[in-house]
């Protein structure tokens, strides 16, 4: 998976590799063993891995409207993988758009990502 922030605008084919794959690899089987609706805590590193808490919002928090096209490309995909997943990925991002300012929220002063 990748480390750091991801150039989504000369990587989108890569991305979106990743993403499909990831979601055939993982989110698939995941799917079908969270039929309790059990979700798995260790699927939101995942898509900090991969890049997806960080793929709507710049590192100063602002809303990439250019990326709404690759944003919907995304969602499709985890949708059709493990739909519970898209509602959580939706929940992560959702405070951060919604604080309209950037706040530090680690010890350290330096922004989440999302």
């Amino acid at each position: 998976m990748a480390a750091g922030r991801r150039d989504f605008d000369t990587d989108e084919a890569a991305y979106l590799q990743d993403v499909g794959k990831y979601c055939d690899t993982v989110l698939l089987h995941r799917a079908d063993e969270s039929d309790n609706g059990e979700f798995f805590p260790d699927i939101i590193r995942q898509f900090a891995d991969l890049g997806l808490l960080e793929l709507m919002f710049d590192e100063q928090r602002n809303l990439q409207l250019h990326r709404m096209r690759l944003v919907h490309q995304t969602t499709e995909l985890v949708a059709a993988a493990f739909p519970a997943a898209v509602v959580a990925l939706g929940a992560l991002c959702k405070p951060i758009y919604s604080s309209g300012t950037p706040k530090p929220t680690s010890p350290t002063g330096t922004l989440s990502r999302c």
